[in-house]
Formats: C-alpha cells, sequence, structure tokens
C-alpha cells in the first residue's frame, strides 16, 4: 500500500503505522518493532510520538521497563506538547 507514496506524506506515515498493528497480530513482533522504530526515527510528529509511545507501551507490557523508559524519555524530550507525552505519565 507504500508503494507510490512520498516517503514524508501523512498517508505514508498513517498506513506505516497500520501496517505495525496488523504484523503485531499476525505474532511478527520483531517487524513491527523495527517498522516501530523507523517511523519514531523518520516521522513527523503526530506519527513519530505516536510510534515512540507504542514501542515504549510494548516494552512496559513484557515487563522490560528499563527499555521503555528510554523510550518514553525520548518522547518527553523530542515531544514535549504531544498528546502522548501525557498519556505516558
Amino acid at each position: 500500500l507504500k508503494d507510490g507514496l512520498s516517503q514524508d506524506s501523512k498517508a505514508f506515515f498513517e498506513i506505516a503505522l497500520a501496517e505495525e498493528t496488523t504484523l503485531r497480530a499476525m505474532k511478527r513482533p520483531g517487524e513491527a518493532d523495527y517498522l516501530l522504530l523507523t517511523i519514531s526515527a523518520n516521522g513527523p510528529a503526530g506519527y513519530a510520538d505516536e510510534a515512540l509511545y507504542r514501542i515504549a507501551k510494548n516494552y512496559w507490557n513484557i515487563n522490560d521497563h528499563r527499555r521503555a523508559l528510554e523510550f518514553i524519555d525520548n518522547l518527553y524530550n523530542r515531544f514535549p506538547n504531544s498528546i502522548r507525552t501525557n498519556d505516558a505519565r
């Protein structure tokens, strides 16, 4: 679905986040995490912060709290005004 879309378009990142959800439902967490890391590094506000929030939540849910807190810290530092910053508290 992402083929033909500009990699800096909102549609590209919306599809990428939907793809992450699908990969996770298909029990492919490694690929899902990689996609979130890519989105968090390259995506604009609204998408990168969502990706950071999701990956922090996923690490928290598997009891890797140290790693989760690293992503939450990254979220706070990069996107202090994000709705997801408040959600991560």
